[in-house]
């Protein structure tokens, strides 16, 4: 039995109907998403993977992506896009996507009298901006993997801004120019990324995921496996038509060996001056405040203790 859904956006559910997921070749995203949500294990089990490709651009990229946003992440999403279908001020809101485990940006080249080349590409200042948002706790909570491909206008100072991303564990580059240099290999260690060659037959990102464990194994012992089983996920792609093959560009993989605490979230610095108690006030409160102070610390901690079970419950 096939986990895979091939989807649509329409809706194909009339009231008091009823649609087996199982026999579905065509289940609209809305339907999925209600499944998704509602019996998360379960439906885990019948369709882990809701694949989303459509032929070409038929709105803004930002109302695509508030369509697999889940922001209580009763399902992940993997996405890839063109950056040439994004308006300037969209790229920022790939952070509303809170459920965002995988994100893949590529450009599609252009002939010109010296070839193909790149005309359009994301820039550092870009990265930059999207770690200020996940500085703020707010935004790429999830996020495990990041893929750019044909970006000529990124530099070794991208690996600066990496660290702001907490789960972020992988990042794969080809066909980025100023990342092949001694230059950023340098930089990239520095902030604590070791880099791979790595050969990728299948560029979806699905698969990559899927895959990367068993292309490394042989390099390291030290892979972390990335989580993209454990609930349903949509596997969304928008792509400029007849894309160019990427076959003579090398990919190198850099994994995450350690981070660096130079970009910490709110949440993460505010957790670690706790633990340092570095917060705590040196004078002894009266048994009456102190009293007080209890009673709203086992609240703080009870209503955490939910929000996570809430959080962690399938």
């Amino acid at each position: 039995m096939s986990k895979v859904c091939h989807g649509t956006l329409e809706k194909r559910i009339s009231p008091g109907s009823s649609v087996n997921t199982r026999s579905s070749k065509r289940t609209s995203l809305y339907l999925w998403k209600i499944f998704a949500t509602a019996y998360p294990a379960e439906f885990n089990q019948i369709s882990h993977r809701y694949l989303l490709k459509p032929s070409s651009k038929k709105m803004a990229v930002t109302n695509y992506l508030k369509l697999l946003s889940s922001a209580s992440v009763d399902w992940t999403a993997v996405v890839s896009l063109s950056v040439e279908l994004f308006e300037p001020h969209e790229f920022l809101e790939v952070a509303n996507v809170r459920n965002l485990i995988g994100l893949e940006i590529r450009t599609q080249p252009k002939r010109t009298e010296f070839g193909y080349e790149a005309t359009v590409s994301v820039s550092d200042r870009v990265i930059k901006g999207w770690s200020e948002q996940a500085l703020t706790g707010q935004a790429f909570e999830h996020l495990q993997i990041l893929v750019l491909r044909l970006q000529t206008g990124l530099t070794e100072h991208m690996f600066a801004y990496l660290n702001a991303f907490p789960t972020l564990n992988a990042f794969l580059m080809q066909g980025c120019p100023r990342l092949y240099s001694k230059e950023a290999r340098e930089m990239a260690e520095k902030h604590g990324w070791v880099p791979f060659v790595v050969h990728y037959s299948d560029h979806s990102l699905y698969k990559i995921i899927e895959n990367m464990d068993s292309e490394l194994e042989s390099q390291t012992q030290d892979c972390r496996l990335m989580c993209i089983d454990s609930l349903p996920v949509v596997d969304f792609s928008l792509y400029c038509r007849n894309l160019r093959s990427l076959h003579s560009e090398e990919q190198i993989l850099f994994r995450r060996k350690y981070r660096a605490t130079d970009h910490l979230s709110l949440q993460e610095k505010k957790a670690q001056k706790t633990h340092n108690g570095s917060d705590i006030a040196p004078s002894q409160p009266d048994s009456k405040q102190n009293k007080r102070v209890v009673k709203e610390s086992c609240k703080k901690d009870m209503k955490g203790l939910l929000d996570q079970f809430k959080y962690d419950s399938p």
